[in-house]
């Protein structure tokens, strides 16, 4: 005769802890996903506000017009703006209306308040004018960094982690150098 395991035999407890467990361990590894693509999506409006602050310092600490940064700023602020709009409207993240809004509005302000910085750190003290090339040339450099940076390390090496359509992305870019390269050479 077999007699059945009673619900507070040693059995059954250890049955019930371990679909516990297992059910909790699921729960934790959901939330760790969720807490890490939210980490990720805050990081990269970090990273491109960032850069977008750069962008106006760059801008701003010039001593003439710098309508060739301008242009340049101008050429790629609406594929980041969308790059950003895209990442925070992904079903990953679940922002309420409110905080998108709030992303993208802060976001929006950051290459005017680069621009208001740039121009108070270099023309905010007039009594230099060898400290105001000095500042212009090193912010300008600043900003060519995080341009370089942000586009080598967080974009251009995450497009080429997947090898589909490897032969177009990697044209893309040699097309895309060659032409700012002749742009630089001409402006």
């Amino acid at each position: 005769s077999t007699t059945a395991a009673s619900p507070l035999s040693p059995s059954s407890n250890k049955k019930e802890m371990a679909v516990y467990d297992l059910e909790a361990a699921v729960e934790t590894v959901a939330l760790a996903e969720q807490i890490d693509a939210w980490t990720v999506c805050f990081m990269f409006f970090i990273s491109l506000s960032g850069h977008s602050i750069m962008e106006g310092v760059a801008i701003g600490s010039q001593m003439q017009p710098a309508w060739d940064i301008f242009i340049a700023v101008l050429a790629h602020k609406g594929l980041v703006a969308f790059a950003l709009g895209f990442e925070l409207l992904s079903t990953k993240h679940n922002l309420s209306t409110i905080q998108y809004m709030l992303t993208i509005s802060t976001f929006t302000l950051m290459t005017p308040f680069g621009i208001f910085l740039g121009w108070l750190l270099v023309h905010g003290d007039s009594s230099s004018d060898d400290g105001n090339s000095l500042n212009v040339g090193v912010f300008t450099a600043l900003s060519a960094g995080t341009f370089l940076y942000v586009s080598v390390v967080e974009i251009i090496s995450h497009e080429l982690k997947t090898h589909k359509h490897q032969c177009i992305k990697c044209t893309s870019l040699l097309v895309g150098f060659s032409v700012f390269g002749m742009l630089a050479k001409w402006v």
